[in-house]
């Protein structure tokens, strides 16, 4: 079976798909990448220009396409190129599978399949929230109701992450619709995370974390969908509860916060963290190769993003490295991700002492931050690799009935 898929770019997220795919007997598979970032693009939200430090090309066939914007990688016009057009007439795919459509490139795509009889599908993450909030929501909302259903009902299979993005197609009209996970490689964390582990209290020393602190973690870009500044007047919510709570004498455990990641709001949150004298530590960007670090020195990862935060990926990578989350409600991972009090716990977007409150749960109990903690290596075990492949592959047998080329 010959399958193609289309992406804007490689992507850490995307690359072990493609070489399980890649692995499989059945299949002959190609991915086609529209444009090869400079590290100042691929720096682009980090605040930092640099080149991922694991190897994204190896393992499967690809092809990177000629992009002729004359703005490569910004927006929809930011992918253009017209050859794939042609080589989807040529190669005769059995399957055509493409990351989104808000791009020229995928339309070409969609264009192409459409002219040929190839078999079209999607993987996405879009959601019922749609990314969008308030007034803005509600005018967006029309517009995809009356153009959406248009280009999703061409689509022969819909792969959706998670439950809300299922929705998202149900609620467009989707002829089929079959939930692929979003993954990490968890393997691949799981086995970093053990080699940190034994390093932990080095680790905590580097970046003045207490060893006997409660640490919670924020990993990603600063910037305004992830609310960085929301989670540290949280904690300062936290700490000032604790303190009242429970008596010096008590000795309560001290707490501290990892802030992992770069970005346009980082300078705001150091600020912050100076004028109230916080228990924060910034580590920076941090790549592939050590991410697993953070984990390791942490207890729980924080994540209080809006609806714009169509998953939360890095709620899947704390969980392969055996942290329990705390995430906001509006975060696209939640359903799927967050079973209350096994994996974690769930707070209402934007609630400041509600989010505090979940944080002291998890400071003043350790036996269930400890089974949290248990349950959610146990739950991502789920939302794999093998996994996803395993059910595209069976999605696609299904639909490969009748193809005709013209």
């Amino acid at each position: 079976m010959k399958i193609a898929f289309l992406s804007t770019h490689p992507i850490q997220y995307q690359a072990p798909l493609y070489q399980v795919l890649a692995e499989h007997n059945g299949i002959d598979l190609t991915v086609y990448f529209c444009y090869k970032p400079t590290p100042i693009e691929q720096g682009a939200g980090f605040g930092v220009a640099f080149e991922w430090d694991v190897d994204l090309l190896s393992g499967y066939h690809h092809v990177f396409l000629n992009n002729v914007s004359l703005h490569p990688a910004r927006g929809f016009l930011g992918y253009d190129t017209p050859e794939i057009e042609d080589i989807i007439h040529r190669e005769c795919y059995d399957w055509f599978i493409v990351q989104g459509w808000n791009n020229k490139s995928y339309r070409q795509a969609f264009r192409a399949c459409r002219r040929t009889g190839t078999k079209l599908g999607v993987r996405s993450d879009s959601n019922i929230s749609g990314g969008y909030i308030g007034v803005t929501q509600g005018i967006k909302e029309i517009v995809k109701r009356l153009i959406y259903p248009y280009f999703i009902r061409r689509f022969d299979l819909c792969l959706p992450y998670g439950s809300l993005s299922a929705e998202y197609f149900r609620r467009f009209g989707a002829k089929r619709i079959v939930i692929s996970p979003h993954f990490v490689n968890n393997d691949l964390f799981s086995r970093s995370a053990a080699i940190w582990t034994p390093r932990r209290d080095d680790i905590r020393r580097h970046w003045n974390i207490p060893a006997d602190a409660v640490c919670f973690l924020f990993c990603g870009k600063f910037q305004q969908k992830k609310h960085p500044l929301e989670i540290l007047k949280a904690l300062r919510h936290t700490l000032t509860s604790i303190m009242a709570v429970n008596p010096v004498d008590m000795h309560p455990p001290p707490i501290h916060l990892l802030m992992v990641g770069d970005g346009e709001l980082r300078r705001t949150c150091e600020q912050y963290v100076r004028t109230h004298s916080l228990p924060v530590t910034f580590a920076g960007f941090l790549n592939q190769g050590e991410i697993a670090k953070s984990y390791v020195a942490g207890d729980c990862l924080v994540l209080a993003s809006d609806a714009y935060e169509t998953w939360g990926l890095v709620v899947n990578e704390a969980m392969a490295c055996g942290l329990p989350a705390i995430v906001s409600n509006a975060c696209g991972c939640a359903p799927d991700l967050l079973i209350e009090g096994m994996t974690g716990y769930t707070f209402p977007y934007g609630d400041i002492d509600a989010l505090a409150d979940r944080m002291d749960r998890m400071v003043v109990d350790q036996e269930a931050r400890l089974r949290m903690s248990n349950g959610a290596q146990r739950h991502i075990d789920a939302f794999s690799v093998g996994r996803a492949a395993d059910i595209l592959i069976e999605a696609i047998q299904e639909r490969n009935i009748g193809k005709q080329h013209v």
